[in-house]
């Protein structure tokens, strides 16, 4: 019996899941948001055009500085002591320290 469920799941597989799983969680702490910076990324499909992601914004009582570079993804300038969860209860499905957008869009280093 249990030759044939060895068979089934490789013996590697648990371990290639569990090291995912830790790249992903550590990649998500690394690229969220710090407090008190002044500013974060969200990006939300629905936010798309300037009007839909300035509601966004100002749920949390910030302004849209500039796009992100990428479709959806905006960069907000908020109350330092704003945080991500107003962002998404807004309807934010991802909130990133805009540095992070460096890595992904052609924005310079100076211009966030």
């Amino acid at each position: 019996m249990w030759r044939k469920a060895a068979a089934i799941v490789p013996c590697w597989l648990p371990a290639s899941a569990v090291a995912a799983t830790t790249f992903v969680v550590l990649l998500a702490e690394a690229a969220g948001p710090k407090p008190g910076t002044g500013s974060v990324a969200f990006w939300s499909p629905a936010a798309a055009d300037l009007p839909a992601a300035a509601t966004i914004a100002d749920a949390v009582g910030g302004r849209i500085a500039r796009a992100g570079g990428l479709s959806g993804w905006w960069i907000v300038a908020t109350a330092p002591d704003a945080d991500a969860a107003g962002l998404y209860r807004a309807g934010a499905w991802l909130v990133v320290d805009p540095k992070f957008l460096q890595a992904c869009a052609r924005i310079a280093p100076g211009e966030i």
